[in-house]
């Protein structure tokens, strides 16, 4: 009866062990593991591997980790494939163009430059030539056209769009996390026989 019992305690540590076995086998035996984006936060380090258990084995000194980004989660796929969407804030189209602004210092005036500075030879306010005191020109900014209606805005409506899910998400929709990247230890192989002498406690 006693050695039933014994061998039941084993049985925790066994499996433990199993397990490092199987998540230090995940990682490649030379660079990194990266996480795959396009799949779930729960998937992205491939099936069955979560990143907290990764992260255990570089606490017990099997692996390494380093952070890789700080990423954007959708909130419906759980993925990290979302990108901000810049729209108009008139007719929501992404058909947008950035128009850079420039202050005339000596008149005030803020006018704009679609094809840059150079092109711009007198001031539209006090046609003052601006190529001779450039000193007295200062960028300020963007102004942003719209391609399909022609509005103008000094900003454009701002959103997250998932690639992954083709969903578009309010900021306040979206959660930010560190992703990391891991490899095994630089003494990978001494600790390769460590991790599988486990299987013989």
């Amino acid at each position: 009866m006693q050695s039933i019992l014994k061998h039941l305690c084993r049985v925790p540590a066994v499996m433990k062990a199993e397990l490092s076995n199987a998540l230090f086998d995940a990682l490649p035996k030379t660079g990194w593991l990266y996480p795959d984006l396009t799949l779930s936060a729960a998937q992205m380090y491939g099936q069955g591997v979560r990143a907290d258990d990764l992260h255990a084995l570089v606490e017990r000194g099997l692996a390494e980790s380093k952070v890789l980004c700080r990423c954007a989660r959708c909130p419906a796929c759980q993925t990290h494939q979302c990108s901000i969407w810049e729209r108009c804030m008139r007719c929501e189209s992404a058909n947008l163009t950035a128009i850079p602004l420039f202050h005339h210092i000596l008149c005030a005036a803020i006018f704009e430059a679609p094809n840059g500075l150079a092109a711009v030879e007198r001031c539209e306010k006090c046609d003052q030539p601006l190529a001779d005191e450039p000193a007295m020109v200062e960028p300020v900014g963007d102004t942003y056209r719209c391609r399909d209606c022609g509005g103008h805005s000094p900003e454009p409506k701002l959103a997250f769009y998932c690639f992954g899910c083709q969903k578009v998400h309010a900021f306040d929709e979206v959660t930010f996390h560190r992703l990391w990247k891991f490899r095994r230890a630089t003494t990978h192989s001494a600790l390769t026989d460590s991790v599988r002498q486990k299987n013989d406690v």
